[in-house]
């Protein structure tokens, strides 16, 4: 089975000044990667959990147009994450990297905490689960260490996505 790559995008509202870099970075990604067998996701989240793209192989995904996204709400990081990883636990021996790309700090979860998210962490790197942390800052990456991310894959937005 081919790696997994999940890329993890907050649309809340305050990632809206970030847009035009977001998917300029996005797109340079997707477009290195179209020869790969790698499986490609895509998810926006806020309060809820979009998928643009699910599974789908590199070669058949077509370039993000930022007109067709809404930055709107809150950050509800600890749930998306959860919920994501509930979903693909069963995928845990599977290669995948996880890249969540973020302006801060949870800020509306209502079901997991960064502890349960610390756990889920610990679990995917236990197994064949890469996470990296993309931020658009240095100065919000507290929420990486918060996270339990480890620091070997900290990286910054517009540097991070290569693989």
């Amino acid at each position: 089975m081919s790696k997994h790559i999940i890329v993890l995008i907050d649309n809340s509202y305050s990632m809206n000044i970030y847009k035009h870099n977001l998917f300029d970075s996005l797109n340079r990604m997707i477009d290195g990667h179209r020869q790969s067998q790698y499986i490609f996701s895509l998810i926006m989240f806020n309060e809820n959990m979009t998928y643009i793209f699910k599974q789908v192989p590199f070669s058949r995904v077509k370039n993000i147009e930022e007109k067709e996204f809404e930055f709107s709400g809150m950050t509800a990081l600890y749930d998306v994450v959860g919920n994501l990883f509930n979903e693909l636990y069963y995928t845990l021996d599977h290669p995948t990297t996880l890249f969540i790309i973020t302006d801060g700090d949870d800020n509306n979860s209502k079901n997991y905490t960064k502890q349960n998210v610390n756990d889920m962490i610990k679990i995917g790197e236990q197994h064949a689960w890469t996470f990296i942390h993309c931020d658009t800052k240095w100065s919000t990456l507290q929420t990486t260490y918060k996270m339990n991310f480890n620091n070997d894959n900290l990286e910054t937005l517009f540097d991070s996505l290569t693989i």
